[in-house]
């Protein structure tokens, strides 16, 4: 009886094990809620306008949610359109929907992982933008800081 026992608890854990490394596995620290994300063949980037705006291969524009990078014509701004560029111009790309689907200037706004990443974040971190709260879309805001 008491093997049985231990093996079931043994069991368990494994399991347990399982499930949380499958949880983290492939995905980043962020909150990820297939739900919200789009990931599908129309994501590929077909061109980066800046540093926090680009096209998708469907012809939507997207722009990154909590960021906010120079233009083109100011100081750094086509150093951030360069990076975004090498990160993802002809990439698939996971989109992520937050509140609000569009802007004012019918942009999707979108936090955007390209290999598991969140690039809203890296884009920050890399010192190539800062962070900028965009209307009610904020629930990844706090991490992308």
């Amino acid at each position: 009886m008491n093997k049985v026992i231990g093996t079931v608890i043994c069991a368990g854990i494994i399991i347990f094990i399982f499930c949380i490394s499958y949880f983290y596995s492939d995905k980043s620290v962020f909150y990820y809620d297939e739900n919200l994300t789009i990931n599908d063949s129309d994501n590929y980037v077909a061109e980066v306008i800046d540093g926090d705006t680009f096209v998708l291969s469907s012809g939507e524009h997207v722009r990154l949610l909590c960021i906010d990078s120079p233009e083109i014509d100011s100081q750094g701004g086509i150093e951030a359109k360069e990076y975004l560029e090498n990160i993802i111009l002809n990439e698939q790309v996971v989109l992520e929907f937050d509140v609000e689907d569009k802007d004012i200037y019918g942009r999707l706004l979108r936090y955007v992982y390209f290999n598991g990443i969140l690039v809203n974040k890296q884009m920050v971190d890399e010192g190539y933008a800062s962070v900028f709260i965009y209307g009610n879309n904020t629930r990844l805001c706090d991490e992308i800081l």
